[in-house]
């Protein structure tokens, strides 16, 4: 768990994400998120963290992305993660190596799963490929009061 995310919040913690991913990759991110941190605390926040870092690092090595975007936001109750890119876009399941079978995806999978959230992952629309995770509130705030 970083340190920045009990000392400044995730939405300062998620800026700085995206500026060290920008500056190493050379992919330019867009980042959409409130000023607050949504209640996000503890696990919630780690969570998310850690969705959007694998997320930034599939584009990374696999996307060949020139743009990205990452939004955070307080959605009907849940919070919901999204990370898109302009790459190449994502292999269906089952068609080859770097399917949609990959430990990273099974590790952001398995983040949104213990909060009782879900997970997707899909083609985006003209390119790239899209993650989504949307954690229910109540898993933000049966964590923080834990």
């Amino acid at each position: 768990r970083p340190v920045m995310l009990d000392s400044l919040g995730l939405t300062p913690t998620l800026e700085w994400l995206v500026r060290e991913f920008e500056e190493r990759s050379g992919v330019r991110v867009a980042l959409t998120a409130p000023e607050d941190d949504m209640g996000a605390s503890g696990d919630v926040a780690t969570a998310v963290f850690r969705i959007v870092q694998e997320a930034l690092t599939n584009v990374a090595r696999h996307a060949r992305a020139k743009n990205a975007a990452v939004s955070v936001a307080r959605d009907d109750g849940d919070i919901r993660v999204c990370v898109s890119d302009d790459g190449k876009g994502i292999r269906p399941a089952g068609k080859g190596r770097g399917a949609v079978r990959s430990f990273g995806l099974l590790g952001m999978r398995e983040r949104a799963y213990v909060l009782g959230g879900r997970f997707s992952v899909r083609a985006g629309e003209r390119s790239g490929t899209v993650v989504e995770a949307v954690i229910p509130a109540q898993a933000a705030v049966a964590r923080r009061q834990t």
